[in-house]
């Protein structure tokens, strides 16, 4: 059953869902190189405006994909929240110049496997 409307343009919001992925990868490859706190306040804004337009338009993603990929769905949106974290951790830290390899590469690990999981959920396993 569909939530969403029959008409509902399901490859715009994957787009725009694509888009705000790439833009906060960006945004935080911007946050561990910010030199100012001001620049670095600056981002994290972006940041969180792009937390919240991609919980949008994956939970339209995931209303969709969830009767016929429960586990996947479920995964993305654990990975989602546990990346959320982990870039507000990096913001927090990168106030106190003290970010660690560690942390980074904890948040390169999630940003693949939240994407990993996206592409399977997308084009199918």
């Amino acid at each position: 059953m569909k939530i969403l409307r029959k008409d509902f343009p399901m490859p715009i919001t994957l787009l725009l869902h694509l888009i705000c992925a790439m833009l906060l990868l960006v945004v935080s490859i911007l946050i561990i190189f910010a030199r100012t706190n001001k620049r670095l306040k600056v981002l994290v804004t972006v940041n969180r405006a792009l937390y919240l337009v991609l919980f949008v338009t994956g939970g339209l993603l995931a209303f969709d994909a969830f009767p016929h990929h429960w586990f996947l769905a479920t995964l993305k949106i654990i990975l989602a929240i546990a990346l959320v974290g982990g870039l507000e951790v990096l913001a927090a830290y990168k106030a106190q110049i003290k970010v660690s390899w560690r942390l980074l590469i904890l948040i390169l690990v999630l940003f693949v496997a939240v994407f990993a999981v996206g592409f399977l959920l997308h084009f199918g396993v």
